[in-house]
């Protein structure tokens, strides 16, 4: 009887157990946000984050981080970058194309993926992400009447298209646009996605 009275009890303990189990309730999914901006540094200093090409994309280096022309606005928390130690152009013919590059990691579970870039640049910027295009500022009137507003106001591009993005390590590339005098780019990229509650980064 006593052996009877035991085993139902231990019956009783694990239904309990297995139903709390299936009754736990969902961990709640999380939405990751994280900002990369230009000018990680002192001026003067290489940025580490930001890398430039003037062949093309053939070999890379860290951006300078610059004192801005006294022309160009400004972002709240970043710099002005480019590929020399001031805003000086190079001494070519124009226009001069410089790209820019940055990134990002995404986990393997990660859903509903966007990014929010604002910038400035001169002349214009072109920004893509893993290759395709989030946005672009016009260049019309060039080389004789550059837009100002590209270095003075802000452009905000947004791109949520998932297929953009992929797990792992995600690209923004800038192409900078100069037709002499200066040349240089500010930016802050901001980008949420969603993951499980269950410990994913």
């Amino acid at each position: 009887m006593r052996r009877e009275v035991l085993i139902r009890s231990f019956a009783v303990i694990v239904l309990a157990l297995a139903v709390s189990w299936w009754a736990a309730p969902a961990a709640a999914d999380v939405t990751k946000t994280k900002t990369l901006i230009s000018g990680q540094g002192g001026i003067g200093a290489h940025d580490g984050a930001n890398h430039f090409s003037i062949d093309g994309g053939t070999t890379f280096a860290p951006a300078f981080i610059i004192a801005p022309h006294p022309a160009w606005g400004g972002l709240p928390g970043s710099k002005w970058i480019n590929f020399g130690p001031t805003f000086a152009s190079l001494p070519v013919l124009y226009p001069q194309t410089t790209i820019y590059r940055t990134h990002f990691n995404l986990p393997a579970t990660f859903t509903a993926p966007s990014l929010t870039v604002t910038l400035l640049a001169d002349n214009g910027a072109t920004v893509f992400l893993n290759g395709n295009l989030v946005g672009a500022q016009s260049v019309a009137g060039c080389p004789f009447a550059c837009p100002g507003a590209n270095f003075t106001v802000p452009t905000v591009f947004v791109d949520a298209n998932p297929a953009h993005f992929k797990k792992g390590k995600n690209i923004i590339e800038f192409r900078i646009v100069d037709f002499g005098a200066a040349a240089g780019l500010d930016y802050v990229a901001t980008f949420t996605y969603t993951v499980d509650g269950k410990g994913s980064n």
